[in-house]
Order: structure tokens, then C-alpha cells, then sequence
């Protein structure tokens, strides 16, 4: 490949990829005469190794409650960038550690209680059970669920007097 040519595209912008194409070249083959002719690719540095993420400066920005997003914006990442590091080095989000159950809730089940009273914000004062996941479900919100689940189960086995009864 001539140098001349090569360095025009460049300057233009045009990827590695694209001057491959038009010459009938793979892109490692024009990297390779880029390099040759002492020039560099365009969008390189865009494109270059940045390193990895120190986990210091993750956990002190964790600590401050900033979110993957932030995170990334911070360190001129990806966000998913930011999760394999966060992955390798064993952290989590604040919003990702998960809800503290309520001093209720945590009370009934050190008693062994699997029902208590609660507020809901949706029917008021009402009986609430700890569910297989360790958190309160309103008496209510449960039957509404039950309720949903029958009914489209009854709607895919296609069982038309049961779906009506339902309603």
C-alpha cells in the first residue's frame, strides 16, 4: 500500500475496516502497513487499552453512593467495564445490596412468626405473611396475585368455564 494514499484516508477519518474493503485488504494487513509507514489509525486512542479500575477508587466512590452510571462517568468507562471490575473485586452498589426488611418484619421472624399486622399503603391495616423469599406479602396483594396467576394458567390450558368463574 502507498503511503500517500493511506495517509489521505487517515486524515479523513476512515476506519482500518473501510480502507480494508475498498482495497480488498483484512484490517490487519492495513494495520500493518500503518504501522510500517509510521502512522497512526484514526479513532486510536478511542479504541486503545485504558487499563483497569483500581479497587481504592471504587470503593471510596461506592462508599459516597454513586451508581454504576456514575461510576462510569467518573472513570470514562463503560458501565460494563465498571460491573466486571466490581465483579472481581467482590463490591456492590448501594442500591444493589438489597432491602433491609422493616424491625416487623425482622422481629417476626426471629419470634418464628410466618404472619403479623402492617400498614399497607395500599388496603390499610392488614395481615401480612412472610413469603419463601424472607419478605411480607399483604393478605390482599396476595389473593390479587393468586387470583392473576390461576387465571392465566386457566387462559393458556384454554379452559373457557373456569376463566369465566374467575371473573
Amino acid at each position: 500500500m502507498d503511503r500517500v494514499s493511506l495517509e489521505q484516508m487517515l486524515d479523513q477519518g476512515v476506519s482500518l475496516e473501510e480502507i480494508g474493503k475498498r482495497f480488498g485488504l483484512h484490517e490487519s494487513t492495513v494495520s500493518y502497513w500503518v504501522k510500517k509507514h509510521g502512522l497512526e489509525a484514526a479513532f486510536r486512542n478511542k479504541h486503545a487499552a485504558k487499563g483497569g479500575l483500581r479497587q481504592d477508587d471504587l470503593e471510596q466512590m461506592i462508599e459516597a453512593g454513586r451508581t454504576i452510571a456514575e461510576l462510569a462517568q467518573a472513570t470514562q468507562r463503560s458501565k460494563a467495564t465498571v460491573r466486571y471490575w466490581m465483579r472481581r473485586y467482590g463490591l456492590r452498589t448501594v442500591n444493589t445490596r438489597g432491602r433491609r426488611a422493616s424491625k416487623q418484619v425482622r422481629y417476626a421472624k426471629e419470634a418464628g412468626r410466618v404472619e403479623l399486622t402492617m400498614i399497607c399503603p395500599k388496603h390499610g391495616e392488614t395481615q401480612f405473611v412472610i413469603d419463601g423469599r424472607g419478605g411480607p406479602v399483604g393478605e390482599a396483594d396476595r389473593n390479587q396475585r393468586q387470583g392473576r396467576s390461576a387465571l392465566a394458567r386457566y387462559a393458556k390450558s384454554g379452559g373457557t368455564e373456569v376463566r369465566a368463574a374467575l371473573l
